[in-house]
């Protein structure tokens, strides 16, 4: 199953217009706090805007050493019943969706497949460790 996404879709013209509305709102905050305080509140800002909204992961399946079945709802912006993930290397810094725990690039982790378009959740990432250790569902 995947999600359909067009920037012509009203509930995504609705999503983005709240999304951009409520970050308008986060700058007017963050300008009001001291310089020490900025860094940690982008790293905050940066752990929601990368996922880790409310979705409902499950491990499915773990297929071969290098791959997991997944399925991922998320009510905001998508839903999958059957996603590949394949293991590889965080290019960058961010949270696990699956446990929250916080990722450095390069920890093992586990990502989206993707050959053709990039699925709504391309930008997210489980550690290797957190989903060997889930159950299978």
């Amino acid at each position: 199953m995947h999600a359909k996404h067009s920037r012509t879709d009203p509930w995504s013209q609705t999503l983005g217009l709240l999304h951009s509305l409520s970050r308008t709102a986060e700058r007017t905050r963050y300008d009001a706090v001291p310089a020490s305080r900025h860094v940690q509140r982008r790293v905050t800002a940066a752990g929601c805007a990368a996922g880790e909204r409310d979705a409902k992961i499950k491990v499915l399946e773990r297929p071969t050493s290098r791959t997991a079945i997944v399925t991922w709802g998320d009510a905001t912006s998508c839903h999958y019943g059957d996603q590949v993930w394949r293991i590889a290397r965080a290019s960058s810094d961010g949270f696990c969706a699956l446990s929250g725990q916080r990722i450095h690039r390069g920890d093992v982790v586990y990502r989206p497949s993707h050959y053709r378009l990039a699925p709504a959740n391309a930008g997210s990432m489980m550690l290797a460790a957190c989903v060997l250790v889930a159950p299978i569902e």
